[in-house]
């Protein structure tokens, strides 16, 4: 039997790993993503990191604290 832990957030993201956005505040909790990067936000100045939205294809910005990994 093997034994893996669980790991509820990580700030290590690799190009390509399935994200999820997790912000209970937000009406984008729970969409599927894949991770593309970390950048500054123009508008904000702070870093996001830049998922590609699997539900529309289309580029979200998501605050550092925000984004979970898929298991």
């Amino acid at each position: 039997m093997k034994v893996h832990p669980i790991i509820i957030s990580s700030t290590e993201f690799r190009l390509g790993e399935h994200v999820v956005i997790h912000d209970l505040n937000d009406d984008m909790h729970g969409k599927e993503g894949i991770f593309h990067g970390r950048c500054k936000h123009e508008v904000y100045q702070d870093m996001r990191y830049l998922i590609l939205l699997i539900e529309n294809q289309k580029y979200h910005y998501v605050p550092e604290n925000n984004l979970m990994k898929v298991s």
